[in-house]
């Protein structure tokens, strides 16, 4: 150690300025950059600004200023690292802009390349315009996306929510995006809520439902080229959706309000639909082919309830059971006379099936009783065999602590105790450890009280014998001889 330090005292006085290399010096909390102020040799005080973003990213800085400007760097927003622009309208990044996990960008216009979410990556974009680019917002893999009061449009597609991730999307403007205004693939979760999605070129949403627990609430879906929200099943992502549709407006779209589709083929049965959604509260109108399509294969109950309140869906849940009642009971009574002719044959066609039902069952039960009697006879035959190999060790163990116990005393503080017996029975402990882990592991089996509980007897008697062979052992070792304390004692020296 002493060598080490002056080692490392040696390079500090031989190399000068050897702690000013960047490795040593802690970045400031917060930087600030101003590409018409700024100097490609700043130090990214606010005085003293850096003239490029990437110069800030690359001197660590945890919070980065921008001052009002066009930038153009390809970034690579680091890990925990906030990008706050002085004004959204005033602040444009024009070249790549990439976020590691951790990372936020406020109040800036980002124009042509989009924003790349790394995969795994927690970020946030808030009070952010993203324009011209071919995706607005790409994601990739898990972590969450949070968006705030963001301005999404002119893009290829507005946002790319990609297998795995959970979004947070709120009081964001999607619009004239040339396709889908967010197009989520499966297994995503979380909220799009208050947004205003209009005028994109194909639909306003597009969710895969499969294993996604989504809230669509209180957005503004309109005036879309394709459908308002289009839910698609893939064969590969078959599983049940649990995703919320309430309290949307969707209208003027230019094919359904909400539409179902099939892209690459598969069946995904006429309840897909219904089981994986669960809509109310919307109103849905004035869509060119339509408010629901018809491949969603919707009963009229859920397109009711699509566009009700929950009390009004109560409401009518009760009217539609009065009325299939009525209709019931008209039926019942229509019946009735060809019931009656009818019902002796079926009674008694229905004891001979309950009659052979219930052999069937019998003997089954039967079957099942003798197996399982069979497999607990196994079972305790195995311990019993366990147990008489516990009992012969046993019995080997008491002769070898009879002649530990019956070494002469001075042999004894001569030399120690007989280690070689001692050995004998500390080789059977872990015999012991292994059998008890082999009783308690069938015991956990057998269902007959009376047998569990002799196991438990038998395992708890194993387990008293082998703490007090431990307890032996570590006495015998522990024993003082004269041998024992010139050896130990030589050693220490």
């Amino acid at each position: 150690m002493k060598q080490i330090f002056f080692g490392f005292l040696f390079l500090t006085l031989l190399i000068p300025g050897f702690f000013d290399d960047p490795i040593f010096v802690f970045a400031s909390n917060t930087c600030y950059v101003d590409e018409k102020d700024g100097d490609e040799d700043g130090d990214g005080d606010k005085d003293d600004p850096f003239e490029s973003i990437d110069d800030a990213l690359d001197d660590g800085c945890e919070k980065i200023i921008v001052e009002k400007g066009a930038y153009s760097d390809n970034i690579t927003i680091n890990r925990n690292t906030i990008i706050e622009g002085k004004s959204r309208n005033d602040v444009t990044l024009s070249g790549d802009v990439a976020m590691k996990d951790g990372s936020k960008l406020k109040n800036v216009t980002v124009s042509g390349e989009g924003i790349d979410i790394a995969s795994g990556a927690d970020v946030e974009i808030k009070n952010v315009t993203i324009k011209n680019a071919s995706i607005g917002i790409n994601t990739t893999g898990n972590g969450k996306l949070t968006v705030k009061n963001a301005l999404i449009y002119g893009n290829g597609k507005g946002m790319y929510i990609q297998k795995g991730k959970d979004v947070d999307i709120t009081d964001t403007e999607i619009r004239d995006n040339n396709e889908e205004g967010i197009d989520i693939r499966a297994n995503v979760d979380g909220e799009i809520s208050g947004c205003m999605i209009t005028h994109n070129g194909e639909s306003g949403i597009e969710v895969i439902l499969g294993k996604s627990e989504l809230k669509i609430v209180n957005n503004s879906i309109k005036k879309n080229d394709a459908s308002g929200i289009a839910m698609q099943y893939y064969k590969e992502s078959s599983k049940i959706g649990a995703v919320k549709v309430k309290g949307n407006t969707i209208t003027h779209n230019k094919d359904y309000g909400i539409n179902c589709k099939v892209p690459s083929g598969g069946n995904p049965g006429v309840n897909y639909w219904s089981e994986s959604t669960n809509m109310s509260s919307n109103k849905v109108y004035s869509n060119k082919d339509g408010q629901f399509s018809d491949t969603c294969f919707f009963s009229e109950e859920t397109v009711s309830d699509a566009t009700k309140t929950k009390k009004e869906q109560e409401k009518a849940h009760v009217e539609a059971a009065v009325k299939a009642q009525a209709q019931e009971q008209k039926k019942l009574a229509q019946e009735q006379k060809k019931l009656a002719q009818e019902k002796e044959l079926a009674d008694a066609e229905k004891r001979a099936a309950d009659e052979r039902v219930a052999a069937e069952q019998k003997k089954a039960k039967q079957e099942a009783l003798r197996k399982k009697l069979q497999e607990e006879k196994n079972l305790q035959n195995k311990v019993n065999d366990d147990f008489a190999e516990v009992k012969e060790l046993s019995n080997n163990n008491q002769i070898a602590w009879k002649k530990v116990e019956e070494r002469f005393a001075f042999i004894t503080f001569i030399i120690g105790p007989d280690y070689k017996e001692i050995a004998k029975i500390e080789k059977t402990l872990p015999i012991y450890e292994e059998k008890i882990a082999s009783a308690k592991a069938i015991q956990a089996q057998i269902t007959d009280d009376k047998i569990s509980e002799r196991i438990n007897v038998q395992i708890q008697k194993i387990e008293k014998e082998q703490k007090i062979l431990q307890l032996f052992i570590k006495e015998q070792k522990e024993e003082f001889s004269l041998l024992g304390w010139m050896f130990n004692r030589e050693k220490k020296e």
